[in-house]
């Protein structure tokens, strides 16, 4: 991966020249340019180097690909995990840099040291001339207790580190967001959903605890009987309040397969009925155009009945990518109302990870050949933010990814009312032009169903 970062960063280096034109073009008034010698260099790069590095190593992982999926598991559960008092020093380390900023007269805000580049927000924050707190070493699993029934994990930990630490020992939390890559504290100081949010609702109604490090360098925890008003203030507070050290979840038992149904239809009111169900664990639809429609519904089990259908590891390299695989439903026969695959539960939780729901495929439209994933598909997920654009800007030209992908490209996320679902879907239609549209309903805590 980093001889990959290397290649694609040089390939990067190459478009600066291309920046002037941000100053003397009106980009939305002009059509693509022509392929850029970049370009050409990416393609070079794609046929003449990462297809070769592709082949070498397919040959030499699939032989080995049970094993070393074994170990990586093992490697990430000694990696990530932390004593209560390793954690307090980490913790206090925090207190130390708030407490100096406090004494040196709070001359600016303060703000965490994270790169800009390593997060998912498109809005990227000035953080020269701030007061930068170092919270990077916070990212392991503090305490799992399967007694009462808990873990506590500190907001850096991803969430695929997190899954792969619990779902070998038969554990999952309520709520686990469709990527590998965010973070706990993310999800909750943000908004985590997932398609079983229809039961349980967002990341921060499953929490049942936080620790913060206040404005005064104090360290307070929070449940909903002790500082009440804090703990419900934390979700969605993007990091105002304090800055979060440890969150607490309870842990349910996790069973081998989520079993999936897939519906495809073309009506909207069939769709958004499917959507309101309340008799599954997991909902989520998918929108293809403005009248087709698959719906999958889904509950963990333990037991494949052969009769409905087969094992389906989503996530294999070469596996077709999941809205690809739900998209494929629409073109069954229409005699065939319900089809129905057994999915290991990690694959299921990061089904979308791949691609970033679809995201990815704007950038390298060659991703979704069957030819690629069997070469190439190894690379996938881009777990770095900076690289996945480095590849876009390889691909496209500075000024090209510009216009490809951010001044044409809308990626919105809306949590309304169900009643209130088809008009957005109108509004959005008729403003930007109607590509694809995920949903998952979700129960908020005061008992309102949206969707998102």
């Amino acid at each position: 991966m980093k001889l990959i970062k290397v290649i694609y960063k040089l390939g990067y280096l190459g478009t600066l020249s291309t920046r002037w034109l941000h100053s003397s073009i009106n980009l939305t008034a002009v059509k693509m340019p022509k392929e850029t010698c970049i370009q050409r260099f990416g393609k070079f790069l794609s046929i003449y180097i990462l297809l070769p590095i592709g082949i070498v190593c397919l040959c030499l992982v699939a032989p080995f690909y049970r094993l070393l999926d074994k170990y990586t598991f093992e490697w990430f559960q000694s990696q990530n995990v932390c004593t209560p008092a390793e954690h307090r020093r980490k913790v206090a380390r925090v207190q130390q840099q708030v407490r100096a900023w406090n004494a040196g007269g709070r001359k600016t805000r303060m703000c965490t040291a994270r790169a800009i580049w390593s997060t998912w927000t498109v809005h990227a924050l000035n953080k020269r001339g701030l007061a930068q707190i170092e919270v990077d070493h916070l990212h392991h699993v503090v305490e799992v207790d399967e007694v009462k029934r808990f873990v506590t994990v500190e907001p850096g930990l991803m969430m695929g580190q997190l899954t792969s630490i619990l779902i070998p020992r038969g554990w999952t939390i309520p709520i686990i967001p469709e990527f590998e890559t965010l973070s706990v504290g993310g999800i909750i100081c943000g908004t985590g959903i997932e398609s079983n949010s229809t039961r349980v609702g967002l990341s921060g109604d499953a929490a049942v605890g936080y620790e913060l490090v206040l404005s005064n360098g104090n360290v307070v925890n929070c449940s909903k009987d002790e500082n009440s008003d804090l703990f419900y203030s934390v979700p969605w507070s993007h990091g105002t309040l304090g800055f979060l050290t440890a969150v607490k979840f309870p842990i349910i038992p996790a069973k081998k397969y989520v079993q999936v149904e897939y519906h495809a239809t073309e009506s909207f009111a069939e769709a958004k009925e499917l959507l309101s169900t309340k008799d599954h664990e997991f909902v989520e639809g998918i929108a293809y155009d403005r009248r087709k429609f698959v719906v999958t519904h889904g509950n963990m089990t333990n037991h494949v009945d052969r009769r409905l259908g087969s094992v389906n590891h989503i996530n294999r390299w070469y596996k077709p990518f999941w809205y690809k695989h739900v998209e494929s439903f629409l073109r069954r026969p229409k005699d065939f109302v319900t089809f129905v695959d057994y999915v290991p539960l990690r694959d299921y939780y990061h089904r979308h990870t791949r691609v970033y729901f679809w995201e990815v495929i704007k950038m390298m439209p060659y991703s979704t050949s069957p030819v690629f994933r069997y070469l190439i598909g190894w690379v996938l997920p881009m777990v770095d933010a900076k690289l996945i654009k480095h590849i876009g800007v390889m691909l496209h030209g500075g000024w090209g990814y510009e216009l490809v992908y951010v001044l044409n490209h809308v990626l919105q996320d809306f949590i309304v009312p169900i009643k209130h679902l088809e008009p957005v879907l109108d509004f959005t239609d008729g403003r930007s032009g109607f590509i694809r549209f995920g949903s998952a309903r979700a129960k908020r805590s005061r008992n309102r169903e949206c969707f998102t």
